[in-house]
């Protein structure tokens, strides 16, 4: 008679996972026109998950790495940050620093529910295409990635001439904060607007990802060059104790019919 592993150990052997991590995977120019309407293209609408933008009058269009978890997309006014666009209650804590003027810039197109391509193109209706982005120097938030084994957070960005970059920080109960800070993007004399991924692991109690937006406008007008319009997660979702019973049960069953 074969010996049988012990279902307990099936089940441990399931939840193992490599130890948590946070990586800047990219940042790329999405738009690096200074035009209206906006040239960034940003689409969670349902079997329409992806990003673009215009650079040289050539429209590209990329496949978010996984299905949307989650969105908060945000403008400021007042000294205040306002989410007009968000899913999944993953964000909190959101907090504008120097914010110029209204606050409100209009520099993405974001869909929602709405269809992206007519014609192959981002061509339909935008849900949101004014006041989309939060001009402000700092922007500070907090996302709950303790429901997800292992994900991605894209941020969309721009500035006018300063550079401008996202520092990520992973932190939890699992060890030391795990800390990124993200590439610039330095746009010369023209908008540059930007998506930079950050790719994390929670295993081992990591449940925080913290992120800083800074732009290096400094001057009398703090602020007034930048601009950012919000996030998109993409996860995995954290295995459930039942799905892991499951998984456990049938590993034990195909052992005992060898």
């Amino acid at each position: 008679m074969k010996n049988l592993i012990p279902l307990t150990t099936l089940i441990a052997s399931t939840s193992l996972a490599q130890a948590a991590s946070l990586v800047q995977t990219t940042v790329t120019l999405t738009d690096n026109q200074n035009n209206s309407p906006p040239e960034t293209y940003i689409s969670v609408t349902s079997g329409a998950e992806y990003y673009g933008g215009t650079i040289g009058g050539s429209v590209s269009q990329t496949a978010f790495n996984n299905p949307v978890q989650g969105y908060s997309f945000f403008n400021a006014s007042g000294g205040t940050i306002s989410e007009y666009a968000a899913s999944g209650g993953y964000v909190s804590s959101l907090t504008p620093t120097d914010v110029s003027g209204s606050g409100q810039g209009s520099y993405i197109n974001l869909y929602t529910t709405n269809n992206p391509n007519v014609s192959g193109t981002f061509d339909g209706a935008a849900n949101f295409s004014s006041q989309t982005d939060a001009v402000a120097r700092i922007v500070t938030g907090d996302i709950n990635v303790s429901s997800f084994t292992s994900g991605s957070v894209y941020f969309f960005f721009g500035t006018f001439a300063d550079a401008a970059r996202v520092t990520a920080t992973l932190s939890g109960s699992g060890g030391p904060d795990i800390v990124v800070a993200g590439d610039d993007v330095i746009s010369g004399s023209q908008t540059g607007y930007a998506m930079t991924q950050f790719d994390f692991d929670t295993s081992g109690g990591y449940d925080t990802l913290s992120f800083t937006y800074l732009n290096d406008d400094n001057d009398a007008s703090p602020g007034s060059r930048a601009r950012i319009s919000g996030l998109v997660i993409t996860a995995v979702p954290e295995p459930s104790s039942s799905a892991l019973l499951g998984l456990g049960l049938t590993s034990l069953l195909l052992r005992r019919r060898r």
